[in-house]
C-alpha cells in the first residue's frame, strides 16, 4: 500500500482532498502490520514491488548471484543489494575454475557480481556461465544486469539473448531470476532499449529500471513473507 501525506505538508494536502484518509503515520503503520500489508513510499517502489509479486517466484533466501556487464555497475549493484539486507556471496573457486575453462580472463571478473563484459556478446559462453551459476547451491536467486546505453549499438541487439537465457533458467526451475535494465535519457537510445524491456514484460520476466529499485522490492517481498509465513507463496 502507498499512503501519501506522511509529512506535515503532505498531510495538509491529503486533508484538503480526502480528509478521512489523513490519519497519523503511526496509526497507518500499525494497521498495515496488523493486516499483513506491505507499505511502500513512492509510485516507483509500488510498481517494483508489484512486479516482484506478480512475476518472480519466491526465493528460498536472500543470497543472490549478480551477472552482467560493467565494472562500475558491478560495484554499484552489489552495494545496492547488500545495503538492503540481501547477500552477495563470492563464487567458490570450483565454480570460477569451471567457467574459466571456456572464458578469457582478460576483461571478465569472475567473482560475484560477475562482470562478463568481454564475453557478453558470445552467447554460447554466456549461456554456459549463467547455467553454471544458476545451479550453484550457494545462491537463492539470480539477477542479470545490463546498461544498454553504455553498450555499442551493434551489441544492443544481442541483449535480447540475455533475456532469452534468463527465461531458459527460469523454465528449468533452477532459481528465480530477474533483470535490471537501466534506461537511457537519450531519446534515440531509449527507443532501442524499449523493445528489450517489452520482451521481459511480455514474457513475465521481472524487470527493473534501477539497482536500488530491484534490491528494495525483492527485500520487501522476502521480509513480508518472513513476517507472515501464512501468506508465503511459491
Amino acid at each position: 500500500m502507498l499512503k501519501g501525506g506522511i509529512t506535515e505538508g503532505g498531510a495538509r494536502a491529503a486533508a484538503g482532498h480526502c480528509g478521512a484518509l489523513a490519519g497519523s503515520e503511526t496509526t497507518w503503520d500499525t494497521l498495515c502490520k496488523q493486516l499483513g500489508v506491505t507499505r511502500v513510499h513512492s509510485l516507483e517502489e509500488l510498481a517494483d514491488t508489484l512486479i516482484t509479486l506478480l512475476f518472480m517466484s519466491l526465493p528460498r533466501g536472500r543470497r543472490v548471484a549478480l551477472i552482467g556487464a560493467g565494472g562500475g555497475a558491478s560495484v554499484l549493484i552489489a552495494d545496492a543489494f547488500e545495503k538492503r539486507g540481501l547477500k552477495v556471496p563470492p563464487l567458490p573457486r570450483e565454480i570460477r575454475d569451471q567457467i574459466r575453462e571456456f572464458t578469457p580472463i582478460e576483461g571478465n571478473i569472475l567473482q560475484n557480481p560477475v562482470d562478463y563484459s568481454q564475453s557478453m556478446v558470445e552467447i554460447e559462453k554466456l549461456t554456459r556461465t549463467v547455467g553454471i551459476i544458476s545451479e550453484w547451491e550457494g545462491i537463492d536467486f539470480l539477477i542479470g544486469f545490463l546498461r544498454p546505453s553504455l553498450a555499442l549499438p551493434s551489441a544492443r541487439s544481442q541483449m535480447f539473448e540475455m533475456v532469452d537465457i534468463m527465461l531458459e533458467v527460469r523454465k528449468a526451475g533452477s532459481k528465480p531470476v530477474a533483470m535490471v535494465l537501466q534506461p537511457s535519457i537519450l531519446p534515440e537510445e531509449a527507443k532501442e532499449i524499449l523493445p528489450i524491456i517489452q520482451k521481459c514484460v511480455f514474457s513475465g520476466l521481472p524487470v527493473y529500471q534501477s539497482f536500488a529499485g530491484a534490491a528494495n522490492a525483492i527485500s520487501l517481498v522476502l521480509s513480508h513473507c518472513q513476517d507472515h509465513p501464512d501468506k508465503r507463496r511459491t
